[in-house]
This record gives C-alpha cells, structure tokens and sequence, in this order.
C-alpha cells in the first residue's frame, strides 16, 4: 500500500473520475512512493514519525503527475511539484539529523 490515497490525491486535486481515473492515480501514487524511497534510500513505515511527510510528499507528486497528465493547469502541476520537493527535502533533512546523532547538525 502507498503513502497516499486516491482518495487524498483526489480531496487534494478536486479531480473527478472523468477527468483521472482511480487507476490512473493508483499509477502515480506508485511512482510518487518509489520517487520518495530513492531518495530517502528507505521505506518510511507507518509508526514512523516521517510518515505523515511521505504521506503529503505523495499526494503533492501525484498530484503534479494528475496535472501534467491533463495537459493543462501547469500552474497547478509546477505548485504541486514545489510542495513535494520542499516536504522531500524535509524527510531528507529528518534522516541526516537522525543518522548524525542528537545535537550534531
């Protein structure tokens, strides 16, 4: 199971059936978590503290994905994109502290 819904991809997005199906979404859900998992290096698991920005990173790359699949509203494609990189570096940013120990930044 990914980090995301369709559901939450949907909630985030306002995208009807007729304009992206649930396989669609289920799709880019899947490449939004392995996009997430190499950049970590790691799966992040539901007890993990990380897991609500795996969640938000997924649904903001699956979302972007939605858009661009429409051919309209970069805007709105681009805006999602910026969400998931700033939340990718977060988790990113989360790891480094964790691996260098307590104090050291």
């Amino acid at each position: 199971m990914g980090y995301a819904t369709v559901q939450m991809v949907r909630s985030a997005t306002g995208l009807s059936t007729a304009e992206v199906s649930d396989s669609e979404i289920t799709q880019y859900i899947t490449e939004a978590d392995g996009e997430i998992e190499r950049y970590t290096g790691e799966a992040i698991g539901s007890g993990d503290s990380r897991y609500v920005l795996a969640q938000a990173a997924s649904t903001a790359i699956a979302s972007a994905k939605c858009f661009r699949k429409m051919g309209r509203a970069e805007e709105k494609a681009e805006e999602s994109q910026r969400h998931a990189e700033g939340l990718k570096q977060l988790l990113g940013r989360d790891i480094a502290l964790s691996k260098s120990g307590p104090g050291v930044y």
